[in-house]
Protein backbone atom coordinates (compact mmCIF):
# COMPACT_ATOMS: atom_id res chain seq x y z
CA UNK A 1 0.00 0.00 0.00
CA UNK A 2 1.30 3.48 -0.85
CA UNK A 3 0.51 6.21 1.67
CA UNK A 4 3.48 8.38 0.79
CA UNK A 5 1.67 11.68 0.13
CA UNK A 6 -0.56 11.67 3.24
CA UNK A 7 2.33 10.40 5.39
CA UNK A 8 4.62 13.11 4.01
CA UNK A 9 2.04 15.80 4.74
CA UNK A 10 1.54 14.41 8.26
CA UNK A 11 5.30 14.26 8.90
CA UNK A 12 5.99 17.74 7.57
CA UNK A 13 3.21 19.21 9.70
CA UNK A 14 4.70 17.76 12.91
CA UNK A 15 8.24 18.51 11.82
CA UNK A 16 7.46 22.19 11.22
CA UNK A 17 5.60 22.39 14.54
CA UNK A 18 8.63 21.07 16.46
CA UNK A 19 11.08 23.33 14.62
CA UNK A 20 8.86 26.28 15.51
CA UNK A 21 8.41 25.32 19.18
CA UNK A 22 12.13 24.75 19.66
CA UNK A 23 13.19 27.63 17.40
CA UNK A 24 15.54 25.27 15.55
CA UNK A 25 16.79 25.25 12.01
CA UNK A 26 15.82 22.31 9.84
CA UNK A 27 19.47 21.48 9.28
CA UNK A 28 20.18 20.89 12.99
CA UNK A 29 17.60 18.18 13.71
CA UNK A 30 15.74 15.33 12.10
CA UNK A 31 12.13 15.01 13.26
CA UNK A 32 10.11 11.80 12.96
CA UNK A 33 6.54 11.31 14.14
CA UNK A 34 5.07 7.90 14.94
CA UNK A 35 1.33 7.52 14.87
CA UNK A 36 0.41 3.89 14.36
CA UNK A 37 0.60 2.99 18.05
CA UNK A 38 3.16 0.27 17.45
CA UNK A 39 5.39 2.25 19.78
CA UNK A 40 2.84 2.07 22.62
CA UNK A 41 2.05 -1.62 22.16
CA UNK A 42 5.66 -2.73 21.86
CA UNK A 43 7.56 0.02 23.72
CA UNK A 44 10.01 0.59 20.86
CA UNK A 45 11.47 3.55 19.05
CA UNK A 46 11.28 2.80 15.35
CA UNK A 47 14.36 4.17 13.57
CA UNK A 48 14.57 4.13 9.79
CA UNK A 49 18.03 3.30 8.47
CA UNK A 50 17.38 2.26 4.86
CA UNK A 51 14.79 2.72 2.13
CA UNK A 52 14.81 0.85 -1.17
CA UNK A 53 18.33 -0.35 -0.42
CA UNK A 54 19.74 3.17 0.18
CA UNK A 55 20.75 4.84 3.46
CA UNK A 56 17.88 6.84 4.96
CA UNK A 57 16.70 8.20 8.30
CA UNK A 58 19.67 8.48 10.65
CA UNK A 59 22.04 7.47 7.83
CA UNK A 60 20.60 9.66 5.07
CA UNK A 61 23.43 11.67 3.43
CA UNK A 62 21.52 14.93 4.01
CA UNK A 63 21.67 14.27 7.76
CA UNK A 64 25.46 14.31 8.09
CA UNK A 65 25.40 17.63 9.98
CA UNK A 66 22.30 16.87 12.03
CA UNK A 67 22.97 17.01 15.78
CA UNK A 68 19.56 16.01 17.17
CA UNK A 69 17.06 13.20 16.60
CA UNK A 70 13.55 14.21 17.61
CA UNK A 71 10.84 11.57 17.90
CA UNK A 72 7.16 12.53 18.32
CA UNK A 73 4.45 10.12 19.45
CA UNK A 74 0.82 10.51 18.34
CA UNK A 75 -2.31 8.38 18.21
CA UNK A 76 -3.13 6.67 14.89
CA UNK A 77 -5.89 9.18 14.14
CA UNK A 78 -3.60 12.12 15.04
CA UNK A 79 -6.17 13.36 17.58
CA UNK A 80 -3.84 12.80 20.53
CA UNK A 81 -0.29 14.04 20.81
CA UNK A 82 1.54 12.18 23.58
CA UNK A 83 4.99 13.72 23.63
CA UNK A 84 8.42 14.14 22.13
CA UNK A 85 11.85 12.73 22.88
CA UNK A 86 14.97 14.65 21.86
CA UNK A 87 18.25 12.74 21.61
CA UNK A 88 21.72 13.52 20.34
CA UNK A 89 21.76 11.75 16.97
CA UNK A 90 25.02 10.00 17.87
CA UNK A 91 23.22 8.28 20.75
CA UNK A 92 20.52 7.00 18.40
CA UNK A 93 23.19 5.78 15.98
CA UNK A 94 24.90 3.85 18.80
CA UNK A 95 21.58 2.31 19.80
CA UNK A 96 20.80 1.47 16.18
CA UNK A 97 24.14 -0.29 15.90
CA UNK A 98 23.46 -2.23 19.09
CA UNK A 99 20.02 -3.32 17.84
CA UNK A 100 20.83 -3.64 14.12
CA UNK A 101 19.65 -7.26 14.08
CA UNK A 102 16.27 -6.31 15.59
CA UNK A 103 14.56 -4.81 12.59
CA UNK A 104 11.37 -5.00 10.58
CA UNK A 105 10.55 -3.95 7.05
CA UNK A 106 7.83 -1.30 6.85
CA UNK A 107 6.60 1.82 5.15
CA UNK A 108 5.21 1.96 1.64
CA UNK A 109 5.64 -1.41 -0.07
CA UNK A 110 7.66 -2.53 2.99
CA UNK A 111 10.71 -0.91 1.41
CA UNK A 112 12.09 0.67 4.61
CA UNK A 113 14.37 -1.09 7.07
CA UNK A 114 13.32 -0.01 10.57
CA UNK A 115 15.42 -0.81 13.62
CA UNK A 116 13.40 -1.35 16.78
CA UNK A 117 15.02 0.05 19.91
CA UNK A 118 13.38 -0.51 23.30
CA UNK A 119 12.34 2.93 24.57
CA UNK A 120 13.80 2.18 28.02
CA UNK A 121 17.19 1.49 26.39
CA UNK A 122 17.32 5.06 25.12
CA UNK A 123 17.47 6.22 28.73
CA UNK A 124 20.06 3.84 30.11
CA UNK A 125 23.78 4.49 30.30
CA UNK A 126 25.01 0.90 30.27
CA UNK A 127 26.88 -0.42 27.24
CA UNK A 128 26.76 2.84 25.24
CA UNK A 129 29.36 5.08 26.78
CA UNK A 130 32.78 5.23 25.13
Amino acid sequence: MNNFKPDLTFGEYHQDKIYSILNMSKSSAEVKTERYNTWSRRDNLCIEVECSGKPSGIYHPDNKNVKWWIQNFCSPDDKNYYGTFIFPIERIKKLAEKYKDKYVMGGDYKSSKLILIPIAEAFTTKNLED
